[in-house]
């Protein structure tokens, strides 16, 4: 009964597939993959428009860190029309997400194999990172990558280990699955 509890587990939280490491299966554990609702994204978004600039059709960047499959990045790519990567370690969610944006035809839009912890982010002008509070300390040299001005977008938790690196511009109150969440907006200093 045990090991089939362990077996339902494993496939619900992460699917190693062959080539996959150690590392990425622990990484999926610390960080498992939770969608985050449409409604959310669309008040993100609006609000990276109305109040950081962010405009359709701009050579502006935006990058998902730990991206699932894709949803944020490729809601992005749709209504601003700008360059939106996505980081994903899971080999199951990058498929899902190159399908999605294969059907879709998303030009400008990709979801590519790669660790949120080992990332540069000195070509992007947003971030996104749906991170758990445990993680943030982990983060620190991450951001360091940044341009000064970056606009570093977190949902639901906020960044609150990397004040030296990052100014907290606006916490909104978003609505996810009839639920009020918050949006912390930062700029990195």
């Amino acid at each position: 009964m045990t090991s089939k509890f362990v077996e339902h587990f494993r496939n619900l939280f992460f699917k190693p597939s062959k080539g996959s490491s150690y590392y990425d299966m622990q990484s999926q554990v610390a960080l498992p993959f939770a969608p985050t609702p449409d409604s959310a994204i669309e008040g993100i978004m609006d609000t990276l428009e109305q109040s950081f600039g962010l405009s359709a059709g701009s050579k502006q960047r935006f990058i998902d860190l730990g991206a699932g499959n894709g949803k944020v990045v490729f809601m992005v790519a749709r209504r601003f029309r700008v360059k939106a990567t996505g980081v994903e370690i899971n080999d199951q969610l990058i498929r899902e997400a190159n399908h999605v944006q294969k059907e879709a035809r998303l030009k400008g839009a990709r979801v590519v194999k790669g660790d949120l912890f080992q990332q540069d982010l000195a070509g992007f002008d947003f971030v996104f990172i749906f991170s758990l509070p445990d993680n943030q300390r982990f983060l620190n040299h991450v951001f360091q990558t940044a341009r000064p001005g970056t606009i570093i977008v977190a949902y639901r938790y906020a960044l609150d280990e990397l004040p030296h690196l990052l100014a907290l511009e606006q916490v909104q109150a978003v609505q996810a699955n009839e639920e009020e969440q918050h949006a912390y907006f930062y700029r990195r200093i």
